[in-house]
Parts: C-alpha cells; structure tokens; sequence
C-alpha cells in the first residue's frame, strides 16, 4: 500500500511538473505574442500619424496658396474697381459738359 501510495505520489510529482512547465512555456508564448501585437500595433499607429500629418503639412501648404491667390485677386479686383469708379466720373462727367453744350446749342 504504501509502495502504491509512493507511485501515485511520483506520477502526480510528474504531472505537477508537466503541468508547470507547459503553463511557463504558454506563459512565456503568450508574453512574446502580445509583446509582437503591442509592437506591431505601434508601428501601424506609428506609419499612420506619419501619413495624417504629412497630410495636413500638405492641406497647410495648400491653404497658403490659396489664401495667397485669393488676397491677389481681392487686391487685383479693389485696385480694378478704383480705376473703373475714376472712369465712371470721367464719363459722367464729360456727359455732363456734352449735355450743357447741347442745351446752350438748342437754346441759342
């Protein structure tokens, strides 16, 4: 009985053992394959950020430009204005003068 006992004992010592070496092999895997995933994600989070802000690097550039061209033709349109409203008084005021010299013409 106690030759049995002993026996069990050793099988049980044995699968104790199997069973600690297989959780510290898993254990270990697991450790590695979320370390792999943590850096994996980290790389693609990585690359993203770098393709967003190359991104707005390049929207910023192209509202510069924009903004640049859109205050050139605000300037181009103001001075353009000016210069027709300067016409605009020449021309009424030579109708003016013209309107006058035909009434004197009619009067006379």
């Amino acid at each position: 009985e106690v030759k049995e006992r002993n026996e069990i004992i050793s099988k049980l010592k044995e699968e104790l053992q199997d069973v600690r070496t297989n959780s510290s092999v898993k254990t270990k895997y697991l450790q590695k394959e979320a370390r792999s995933r943590g850096q994996s994600l980290n790389r693609v989070y990585s690359q993203q950020t770098s393709e967003l802000e190359q991104q707005i690097w390049t929207l910023r550039k192209e509202l510069e430009i924009e903004e640049r061209a859109n205050r050139e033709s605000e300037e181009f349109l103001r001075r353009k204005q000016g210069q027709l409203q300067g016409e605009i008084q020449t021309w009424m005021s030579r109708y003016d003068t013209e309107v006058e010299d035909q009434e004197k013409v009619l009067e006379a």
